[in-house]
């Protein structure tokens, strides 16, 4: 056999062993850097959670009462009451890109702040809690 035939033979499957472990570490991967990204979009939605909640209570002890706005996204309730005296920006939406919603008593005594979570939709009973599909929120200035 020439010796171009037998390195033909010997490289095809060297190649392909090649490409099987390159696609096994990419089935590792991928799965793992997915679950980095949303961590850290939950991470960043808390952050502005707690944010805006110490704002609200700042507006809360200038004014005697929390905002008086009924239920709504933060872009249409709440963000033009605290920006630019407590907040120079506002966030508005998650880190998923879903309007953080205002839900209010409308007296100024109770609110909640929520983000839908990676899912964008509500909670219902099938819910993992600890998913990243879970409703984050504060209630009345407190991370439950």
């Amino acid at each position: 056999m020439p010796v171009a035939v037998i390195v033909l033979l010997v490289a095809i499957p060297a190649g392909l062993l090649l490409i099987a472990i390159v696609g096994i570490l990419a089935a590792i991967a991928i799965p793992n850097l997915m679950g980095a990204v949303d961590r850290t979009r939950k991470v960043q939605t808390t952050a502005d959670l707690h944010r805006i909640a110490v704002a609200i209570e700042s507006y809360s002890a200038d004014e005697g009462f929390r905002p008086r706005v009924g239920d709504g996204s933060m872009a249409e309730t709440v963000a033009p009451l605290l920006v630019p005296r407590y907040l120079d920006t506002c966030p508005v939406n998650d880190a998923w890109g879903t309007p953080l919603r205002w839900e209010s008593d409308g007296l100024g005594l109770h609110y909640t702040l929520r983000s839908y979570g990676k899912g964008s939709v509500p909670d219902d009973e099938n819910t993992p809690p600890r998913s990243y599909a879970a409703d984050l929120r504060v209630v009345d200035g407190e991370l439950p």
